[in-house]
């Protein structure tokens, strides 16, 4: 079994490498994306804040696409769970007038990321990448989070629009699904047996982590963690600066994923409720510490729970 693994893996490897030998998961300044969008034909800028506050202002020319939309489906009692059927999402990038070959930006607000007064670290994170996670997963192969989000964006003083606006619509075409952004239920399963070779990374806050607290309002019916899962809230990857949160520097990172226990020198799968916070630590292992071997589990304690073969443990 080791060994079909590790076939698998230089297999995967040699195939996204191929793929997306000139793709990029960047990290943006707001002075950055100002000077693509005098001179990027294939930028594409996504606001993922809610519609109410997308209409009231935003970056000129950004769409908006929401990390509980029309991407995503239900799974169990969560109504946005897991990652939709690919025709879903050529459907949508398509409606959206996203490309194959678009540079797509996401943002998010900081201090009021999902509704949180005061903002959420892993809110102001999470909101643009999960999203990013699916574009990168159908095709899409530049994607970049805009650091300090649309915060920044106005306390530099650049420019805003009001109301709606959209793109021409395209026609996106999902030749193959990135094979290092989601890991799926037989991955999972592999991967409780072989803790010496993979390891687990729990998003989510301590209190849920340890059992202290239940997460049954997203659907998740046990308490505890994964066996064997180290846990890093994903908003530890965040600091504050002014109104808006920005990533820290990657010594810091790196720092705080020794301090857990994690070898960075082990694949990672992340996880959290239903992978919407995992996406974080796939992200920063991508754009910053250079770690390749990292999934986000799709669907993550939602579908973990309901699994009798993945074992969870309490404190």
């Amino acid at each position: 079994m080791k060994k079909f693994w590790l076939v698998c893996f230089t297999l995967f490897w040699f195939i996204g490498s191929f793929s997306n030998a000139f793709a990029k998961i960047g990290i943006l300044t707001p002075h950055e994306l100002a000077s693509m969008m005098k001179t990027d034909q294939n930028l594409v800028i996504i606001d993922a804040r809610d519609h109410s506050s997308y209409i009231a202002s935003h970056i000129p020319k950004a769409i908006n696409i929401s990390p509980t939309g029309s991407l995503f489906t239900g799974f169990g009692p969560n109504p946005f769970a897991v990652v939709d059927s690919n025709p879903q999402l050529q459907k949508v990038l398509s409606q959206k007038g996203i490309r194959n070959d678009s540079d797509c930006v996401v943002y998010t607000g900081s201090s009021t990321a999902f509704g949180v007064k005061g903002g959420n670290p892993a809110f102001a994170l999470t909101s643009a990448t999960r999203i990013m996670a699916v574009l990168y997963y159908a095709g899409v192969k530049n994607v970049y989070y805009l650091n300090g989000g649309f915060d920044k964006w106005v306390d530099e003083k650049l420019p805003v629009q009001k109301g709606d606006y959209a793109l021409k619509t395209s026609h996106f075409v999902i030749v193959r699904n990135n094979p290092f952004v989601f890991a799926n239920e037989d991955f999972i399963r592999w991967a409780v047996k072989h803790e010496n070779e993979i390891q687990f990374v729990d998003s989510r806050m301590y209190p849920e982590y340890t059992g202290q607290v239940n997460d049954e309002k997203f659907g998740v019916s046990k308490l505890g963690h994964i066996k064997g899962a180290r846990n890093v809230f994903v908003g530890e990857y965040m600091e504050k600066v002014d109104n808006y949160y920005v990533i820290k520097p990657k010594a810091q990172i790196e720092q705080i994923l020794q301090k857990a226990g994690i070898d960075p020198n082990k694949p990672m799968i992340s996880y959290c409720h239903i992978g919407y916070w995992g996406s974080g630590l796939w992200f920063i292992a991508n754009a910053i510490l250079d770690y390749k071997l990292v999934w986000d589990y799709d669907g993550s304690l939602v579908k973990a729970s309901m699994d009798k073969d993945i074992p969870f443990v309490k404190g």
